[in-house]
């Protein structure tokens, strides 16, 4: 037995936020395409159908080419910033905020990931529960414990168990897809109409915003966390397109899937519709739940991440320190999943892509426009410079205001070809170059300030 458990924990992952070894750096751009494909394959991606609805299948699968093209850009350039340097995005985000402000952000986004991991866990024991003895509560406490001990070995294993259960999922998608259209009434003329009738209403706009804020644009500070693993050379163009392709290629199979399910059946949790079959229910929730669960890692991995940068601005490195904030981050989420998370879910998506979008566009801006890129990653690991650089964190504080601000305030002549996040995007670089220029100009050859 002891023999067992020392093999087991010499399989933990360990690493926390150092710079990934040449070695383990080791991931194709086919498994980096994978590990994003199953990672929007959630419990909840389904919800984009619904949310979608209004626009019809046309106009849904024009907002999510929509969405493609104006988050490819930032979504390839983080995953070329993992690759370039070898570091987590908030152990990047020392450069423009300071180490004190990465501590501050990385408590916040620790919070965010935390919280999508119980979402998520909670909507895949709701499935398996409805599905398997046991009841929701007893499901939920399970997926919770067995989703944070794959976490525990890392994204090496991630990968590779990724590359077995795409296709299990495939087939799943597949089967719940058949059972919709074979046994609920389908008006198919619905599903081929540019947009129902009485919900026509939606603009083209609107839609590609909701589906940035759902999708690359809520995933792309997470790129570089998991593309560090990858390969240093070759095969830039396939590296730069696998991200953002896995994201949308599975926004689209399940925005089709969670779409079907409303429109047959009001739910847009096609999973709860199969439950009480006494079979193929069974299976296909199961199976579903499995695929579940290994999905929302890339929610709880992150989180253990940007909580180990916080860590890290106060403590030097231990071997158990990622083991530990993976188990505990993993407890409180599957606490907040008993508690019931699931009704919060609009207001979550309202909030966050307000914090998301500004941090991802100073941190790119800094790496590419002002040449963080240039330093060397020890500068990172070893950061005792300003705690606060103003720069970055003035133009954080005031990006956020905008976006805030932004929403019921755009023309509507502007808003049909500039979606909103799209609009706090461009604004966080004007307002970050400005705040760059104004610092430098008040202590020039320093530019930052320490607290």
């Amino acid at each position: 037995m002891a023999r067992v458990f020392r093999k087991l924990s010499g399989q933990l992952e360990t690493i926390g936020i150092e710079a990934i070894p040449e070695q383990e750096r080791r991931m194709s751009p086919w498994r980096y395409f994978l590990i994003w494909f199953m990672a929007s394959s959630s419990a909840t991606t389904p919800v984009i159908g619904h949310l979608l609805a209004p626009l019809g299948v046309q106009g849904m699968l024009l907002a999510m080419a929509g969405a493609l093209l104006w988050g490819l850009l930032p979504a390839g350039f983080m995953t070329r910033m993992g690759r370039e340097a070898p570091l987590s995005a908030l152990v990047v985000a020392r450069r423009p905020f300071g180490s004190h402000g990465a501590m501050l952000l990385s408590v916040l986004f620790t919070l965010i990931n935390v919280v999508w991991f119980g979402l998520n866990t909670e909507v895949a024991g709701e499935l398996l529960g409805a599905a398997l003895p046991g009841g929701q509560s007893a499901w939920v406490a399970a997926v919770g414990v067995l989703q944070t001990i794959l976490v525990l070995f890392g994204m090496r294993f991630l990968q590779a168990i990724y590359q077995a259960t795409f296709w299990v999922l495939l087939v799943v998608l597949g089967g719940l897809a058949y059972i919709l259209l074979t046994s609920y009434d389908v008006n198919m003329g619905i599903l081929t109409a540019a947009a129902p009738g009485e919900h026509a209403n939606m603009r083209l706009a609107e839609g590609i915003a909701i589906t940035l804020n759902f999708s690359l644009f809520a995933w792309a500070y997470k790129l570089s966390t998991v593309s560090r693993f990858c390969r240093p050379h070759g095969a830039s163009v396939y590296y730069f397109m696998a991200g953002p392709l896995g994201i949308m290629i599975s926004m689209v199979l399940m925005g089709l899937l969670g779409y079907l399910a409303q429109t047959a059946t009001g739910s847009w949790n096609p999973g709860l519709l199969v439950a009480h079959w006494p079979i193929v229910g069974l299976l296909v929730a199961s199976l579903l739940g499995l695929t579940i669960i290994q999905t929302n890692a890339l929610n709880l991995y992150p989180a253990t991440i940007d909580a180990l940068v916080c860590l890290r601005t106060f403590r030097t490195a231990q071997w158990w320190q990622e083991p530990a904030a993976t188990v505990l981050l993993g407890l409180l989420a599957t606490m907040a999943a008993l508690g019931g998370i699931l009704s919060h879910i609009g207001g979550l998506l309202s909030w966050v892509e307000h914090l998301i979008i500004p941090f991802t566009c100073i941190l790119l801006l800094d790496w590419y426009g002002f040449k963080s890129r240039f330093l060397a990653v020890d500068d990172y690991l070893q950061y005792s410079q300003p705690r606060f650089h103003m720069a970055g964190c003035l133009a954080f504080v005031l990006s956020v205001m905008a976006a805030l601000a932004m929403p019921g305030h755009m023309p509507d002549d502007l808003q049909i070809w500039l979606p909103e996040p799209v609009a706090v995007f461009i604004s966080t670089l004007v307002i970050y170059t400005i705040t760059k220029y104004v610092f430098h100009v008040m202590s020039p050859g320093k530019h930052a300030v320490s607290s």
